[in-house]
C-alpha cells in the first residue's frame, strides 16, 4: 500500500468515529466471557457484551452506508476499513450469539420438561378412573377413591398448574364415586340373581328328592300290589283245588251211597268249606280295596308334588292365575237353610268377580 493509500485508509477509519485500538480493547475485554449453564450472572454479562458488539457493528455498518455516496474508490476503501475495524469483534459476537442461543434452548427445554412433567401428573390424575376401574370390586374402587383423595396437590409440585390439578382431582373423584355407586348396584343385583338362582336350584333338588321319594313309595305299593295279586291268585287256586277235592269227595260219597249220616257230614263239610272260601274272598276284597286306596293316595301325592314343582318354577303371572283358579274351583257345600244358601251364593258371586279382577290385573303386569 502506498503512502497515499495509507493516508486514505486512515481517513476512512476516522470516518467511523471509533478507532481500531478501541475495538481491540473491547475484544480483549470480552474475550474471556462465556455463558455458564444455570449462571444468570454470566448470561447477563455475555448478553450485555453481545449488545455492545452488535451496536458497534450496526453503527459502523450504518456509517458505512451513509458514506456510500462518495466515489467508488472511497467506498471500496471505506468498506475495507470497516471490515478491518470490525474483524476483532465479529467472531466474539458470533460466539456470544451461539452461546446465548444454546443457553436459551437449554433453559427452554428445562421449562418444557418441567411443564410436561406436571402435565403428565395431571393427565395421570385425569385418567385415574379409566386406568383402574375395569372389572374392579366395589371395595377396591373405594380403596382407589381413598388413595386419590389422599393425593396432596402442593404448589411446590404443581406450581402454576395447581388449580387445574385440583379440578382434575375433583372430577376424577366424582367419576370414581359414580363408578363406585354403579358397581355397588351391580353387585347387589348380581347377589340377588345368585340368591334367586340358588333358591330355584334348592327347590328343584327338593322336588327331585320328593319325586324320588314318591316313586319309591309308588314302587313299594306296586310291589305290594303284585305280591297281593300273587297271594290272591294262589288262594284262588287253593280254593279251586279245595273245590275239586270237595267235589271228588262228594262224588265219592255219592258213588258209594253212604248213609244219611255220611250225607250230613258231607253237607257240613261243604258248608264249612264254602264258609272258609267266603271268608277268604271277603278278606281278598278288603285287601284289594286297601291296595286301590293306597295307590290312589300315592297318585294324588305325586300329582300334588308335580303341581307344586311346576307352580314354584312358574312366573308370578301363572302363580296368581293358578291360585285364583284353585280358589274358584273349591267345591261348595250343599246347604238346606235359605239364608245360608243366600250367603253362599253371595260368596260365589264375589269369587267370580275376584277371579275376573285378578285376570285383568295380571294381564296388565
Amino acid at each position: 500500500m502506498s503512502d497515499k493509500e495509507v493516508v486514505r485508509y486512515e481517513k476512512a477509519l476516522a470516518e467511523y468515529n471509533i478507532t481500531p485500538e478501541k475495538v481491540r480493547e473491547m475484544a480483549k475485554e470480552y474475550e474471556s466471557l462465556h455463558v455458564v449453564p444455570d449462571d444468570i450472572k454470566s448470561y447477563k454479562a455475555v448478553h450485555a457484551a453481545k449488545m455492545v458488539l452488535t451496536r458497534v457493528r450496526t453503527g459502523v455498518d450504518k456509517r458505512r452506508k451513509e458514506l456510500g455516496v462518495d466515489a467508488y474508490a472511497w467506498i471500496k476503501t471505506k468498506d475495507g476499513a470497516a471490515k478491518d475495524l470490525l474483524e476483532p469483534i465479529i467472531p466474539l459476537e458470533d460466539r456470544f450469539k451461539a452461546e446465548l442461543s444454546a443457553e436459551d434452548a437449554r433453559i427452554e427445554k428445562i421449562e418444557t420438561d418441567r411443564v410436561q412433567a406436571i402435565r403428565d401428573k395431571i393427565e395421570e390424575i385425569k385418567n385415574y378412573p379409566i386406568k383402574n376401574i375395569n372389572n374392579r370390586e366395589a371395595s377396591l374402587i373405594n380403596a382407589l377413591i381413598n388413595q386419590l383423595f389422599c393425593l396432596e396437590i402442593t404448589p411446590e409440585e404443581y406450581q402454576e398448574f395447581k388449580a387445574e390439578a385440583i379440578q382434575e382431582k375433583e372430577d376424577a373423584l366424582a367419576l370414581l364415586s359414580q363408578q363406585h355407586a354403579d358397581r355397588i348396584k351391580f353387585e347387589q343385583e348380581e347377589a340377588a340373581r345368585k340368591a334367586e338362582s340358588e333358591r330355584l336350584e334348592k327347590v328343584r333338588k327338593e322336588q327331585e328328592a320328593e319325586a324320588a321319594r314318591l316313586k319309591v313309595i309308588a314302587d313299594e305299593q306296586e310291589a305290594a300290589r303284585k305280591a297281593q295279586e300273587m297271594e290272591a291268585r294262589k288262594e284262588r287256586e287253593a280254593i279251586e283245588e279245595e273245590k275239586i277235592k270237595i267235589q271228588a269227595e262228594k262224588d265219592k260219597i255219592e258213588a258209594t251211597k253212604k248213609t244219611e249220616q255220611d250225607r250230613k257230614a258231607m253237607a257240613a263239610f261243604e258248608k264249612e268249606a264254602l264258609e272258609k272260601a267266603r271268608i277268604r274272598a271277603e278278606q281278598e276284597a278288603k285287601e284289594e280295596a286297601v291296595r286301590k286306596e293306597s295307590a290312589r293316595i300315592a297318585k294324588e301325592e305325586a300329582e300334588k308334588a308335580e303341581h307344586i314343582r311346576k307352580t314354584a318354577l312358574a312366573p308370578d303371572k301363572v302363580k296368581l292365575i293358578a291360585y285364583v283358579e284353585a280358589l274358584y274351583g273349591l267345591d261348595f257345600p250343599a246347604l238346606k237353610d235359605d239364608k245360608a244358601k243366600s250367603i253362599l251364593n253371595n260368596v260365589r258371586d264375589r269369587l267370580v268377580k275376584i277371579r275376573e279382577g285378578v285376570k285383568d290385573a295380571v294381564g296388565r303386569l
